[in-house]
C-alpha cells in the first residue's frame, strides 16, 4: 500500500483541488471552493491527500464556523 500524506492548501493552490473535485465520479458542488461563496459568513480549509507521486487521491471542503457560546 502506497504512503499517503495531507496537506492545507493555501488558495493560491485551489485550482489543483477544483479539478480534481470537479472530475471525481464523487465530486458535489457543495465540494467546489465556490461553494464558500454561498456561505459567505463562514471560514473554511481545503484539505487534500495525496500518494507518493504527489497526485491528489482525496480531497475536501471544510466548512468553519464560531459557534456562539458565551
Amino acid at each position: 500500500m502506497a504512503l499517503l500524506s495531507y496537506e492545507i492548501l493555501p488558495p493560491d493552490r485551489y485550482g489543483e483541488y477544483e479539478a480534481f473535485a470537479s472530475s471525481h465520479r464523487y465530486g458535489s458542488f457543495m465540494q467546489s471552493v465556490n461553494w464558500t461563496k454561498v456561505k459567505d459568513n463562514w471560514g473554511h480549509e481545503v484539505l487534500v491527500v495525496r500518494d507518493q507521486a504527489g497526485t491528489i487521491r482525496g480531497g475536501a471542503l471544510v466548512l468553519l464556523k464560531k459557534l456562539p457560546l458565551g
